[in-house]
C-alpha cells in the first residue's frame, strides 16, 4: 500500500514531535521555574520538552513563565532562539507564556492538554508578534499559535489574517465558535487537526468567500456540528470529516465546488445547506450526492402561508444582509428586497413592479 504525500507529511510531523527528548541541559528561570534545553549550535539553544515518560512539565508550578533571552550552564551561555513542538505539552498551571525578542522558531502545538491562556511576544521579535493572546508572524498574516485555554468561547479572527498554521488550534479547551475574516485565503495541512477528539471544544467554523481550498487534513478529528463554506470555494475534502458525529455544512457556491469525500460514514447522515437554484446541481454532483438531506440556504417558498420566519447564517464580519422575496419558487419573478444592517435592523425596502 503506498502512503499518500500528506499522510506521510502527517507521519513525519508526528513522529518527530513524540520522539523521546534527551533534553542537554535544565535551567531555572526568573519566575523560579525550571525548562529544558537542547544545544543547536555553540551559541544558541532551543526549549524543549523533558520526556514523554516523565510527563512533560507535569509538576511545574508557575503560573506565568518568562522564557529567558540567554542561558547559561556549566559557565557557557546560549541565546535562546526557538521552542520546540509540545514544549509545554503537559503544563497545568502556566497561564501566560512570555516569549523573547530572539526566538526565531516556535514549533506548534506548544501546549497539547495545556493550560496557557496568553502568549506574549516581545514587541522588539521581527519574526513574530501577538494580538489578544495569539500568536502571530510579525506582519500578522499567519496565525502560528492559538492558546489552547484562551477563555473565549466565540472568536472573530482579525481582518487582514491570510492562512492559519498547522495544528495552530490542535488542543482547544473553551473555544466553540470559530469566525473567520474576509481575507483569510488558506488553511495549511492539518491546520486545526487535533487528536484531542473527547475534550476539543470547537463546534462551528465559519470561513468567508475569500477560502478557496479545504484540505480534508485541515479538519482532522474534529467533531464540530457546524461548517460554513463561502461561494469562492473551488475544491473540498471531507475524506477525513466528519469524524464522529453528522454535521451540518453550509456552502454558498452557486456551481458545486470539486468535492473528494473519501468513505466517511456520517456524509448520509448529515444536512447540506445550499443556493436554493443549486440544489439539483449538488444532487449530482461526485461527493456532494452522498449527503444525506440537501437543503435552501434561503427559507422555502410556501403556498398559502403569509408569514415566515427568516433566518441567516451568523457572519461575524457582515456588515449587512439582503433578504430577496420571489412570486414564485424558480425564482424568477422578483417582488421585494429587504436590505438589513449588521444588527438585523430594517434599512431599506425596494419593491419591484
Amino acid at each position: 500500500m503506498v502512503m499518500s504525500e500528506k499522510l506521510f507529511i502527517l507521519f513525519i510531523m508526528l513522529l518527530k514531535s513524540w520522539a523521546l527528548c534527551a533534553y542537554d541541559f535544565k535551567a531555572v528561570t526568573i519566575d523560579g521555574c525550571e525548562l529544558a534545553y537542547n544545544i543547536l549550535t555553540d551559541s544558541t539553544v532551543e526549549v524543549t520538552y523533558t520526556s514523554w515518560i516523565e510527563d512533560n512539565y507535569a509538576d511545574i508550578t508557575c503560573d506565568v513563565i518568562h522564557i529567558p533571552d540567554s542561558v547559561c550552564t556549566d559557565s557557557k551561555c546560549y541565546r535562546v532562539i526557538g521552542i520546540r513542538s509540545y514544549s509545554f505539552a503537559d503544563t497545568k498551571t502556566i497561564k501566560q507564556l512570555y516569549i523573547p525578542s530572539a526566538i526565531d522558531t516556535i514549533g506548534a502545538p506548544l501546549n497539547y492538554h495545556g493550560s496557557i491562556e496568553n502568549f506574549i511576544v516581545h514587541s522588539d521579535n521581527s519574526k513574530y508578534m501577538s494580538d489578544d493572546g495569539i500568536i502571530y508572524t510579525k506582519d500578522k498574516q499567519k496565525l502560528v499559535q492559538y492558546p489552547p485555554s484562551k477563555l473565549d468561547s466565540i472568536y472573530s479572527l482579525p481582518e487582514g489574517l491570510k492562512s492559519i498554521g498547522s495544528l495552530s488550534f490542535h488542543s482547544i479547551n473553551y473555544l466553540h465558535v470559530l469566525e473567520a475574516p474576509l481575507s483569510l485565503e488558506k488553511l495549511d495541512i492539518l491546520a486545526m487537526m487535533t487528536i484531542d477528539t473527547l475534550t476539543h471544544t470547537l463546534r462551528e467554523l465559519v470561513f468567508q468567500d475569500s477560502l478557496r481550498i479545504m484540505d480534508g487534513y485541515s479538519l482532522m478529528g474534529l467533531q464540530i456540528r457546524l461548517l460554513v463554506l463561502g461561494s469562492g470555494l473551488e475544491e473540498v475534502d471531507f475524506q477525513y470529516f466528519p469524524y464522529k458525529n453528522p454535521v451540518d455544512v453550509v456552502c454558498r457556491a452557486t456551481t458545486p465546488p470539486i468535492c473528494h469525500n473519501g468513505s466517511s460514514q456520517y456524509l448520509p447522515l448529515s444536512t447540506l445547506h445550499v443556493p436554493r437554484k443549486s440544489i439539483g446541481l449538488y444532487q449530482k454532483a461526485n461527493g456532494w450526492s452522498r449527503f444525506g438531506t440537501i437543503l435552501p440556504i434561503e427559507p422555502p417558498i410556501i403556498t398559502g402561508i403569509n408569514t415566515t420566519d427568516i433566518s441567516w447564517v451568523q457572519n461575524f464580519s457582515a456588515t449587512g444582509y439582503v433578504w430577496t422575496l420571489y412570486l414564485d419558487e424558480a425564482q424568477t419573478q422578483q417582488f421585494m428586497q429587504l436590505t438589513f444592517d449588521s444588527n438585523g435592523r430594517l434599512t431599506g425596502i425596494d419593491i419591484r413592479r
